[in-house]
């Protein structure tokens, strides 16, 4: 039985996660979500950056890989930058090449940000990032935008009461240099992938899923 490991997207904390995570144990599928390094704040140190969160899922992955499971990798939103760029440590050639056996051989980008090589989230998003988001120069972390989204807009196919819920366990900030890192490694090439369309996905749009599906068909 294969055991997902779940990257999730920016304010994205593990425990919003949580309730799908258990439910897919109750079919049972294990089931993790990656504390990644970048979110939140951390007052004490700099702001950490992809690097650190490729880190997080390896700690994640390589011990289940290690124990012979098969690891399945499931992105959403920001997440599906670092769930591609960590594919250069993880994937069966990579590890066979430390003398390792196993290894990640499928990704599933759940209305995930896709990048091509040399490119950061801020270059794809350009003058416009999400309403969500607030970019002062000078600045190590990008705050919500709260007075933006109360929740309805991040978790618009829910009812507001529900979408207010989860919006209260999401982290307040987010660090910019996730944002600003650029993927060096398109580890979709190495992988099997699949693309969960969200259609109605306010951060990141229908028209804009199907163009990054785009890019993975390149």
């Amino acid at each position: 039985m294969a055991t997902f490991v779940i990257v999730p997207g920016a304010f994205t904390t593990p425990a919003m996660l949580q309730n799908f995570c258990d439910f897919v144990r109750s079919h049972g599928v294990a089931a993790v979500t990656v504390n990644l390094a970048t979110v939140g704040r951390r007052l004490d140190q700099p702001a950490p950056g992809i690097s650190a969160d490729v880190q997080a899922i390896c700690q994640v992955a390589e011990p289940l890989l290690d124990e012979g499971k098969e690891v399945i990798l499931v992105t959403s939103s920001l997440g599906g930058v670092v769930g591609t760029q960590c594919l250069e440590f993880l994937t069966t050639t990579a590890r066979a090449s430390h003398g390792r056996k196993g290894g990640i051989e499928k990704i599933v980008y759940v209305s995930s940000l896709i990048l091509e090589p040399d490119t950061s989230a801020l270059d794809f998003f350009g003058p416009e990032p999400p309403p969500i988001m607030n970019f002062q120069d000078g600045d190590e972390y990008a705050p919500r935008m709260d007075e933006v989204d109360d929740g309805t807009l991040t978790f618009s196919d829910l009812p507001k009461e529900e979408a207010w819920k989860h919006k209260a366990k999401m982290a307040r900030y987010h660090s910019r240099e996730n944002f600003e890192n650029k993927l060096t490694y398109p580890g979709y090439k190495y992988v099997k992938v699949h693309y969960v369309v969200c259609e109605e996905d306010q951060i990141i749009p229908k028209e804009t899923q199907l163009a990054l599906i785009e890019i993975l068909k390149k």
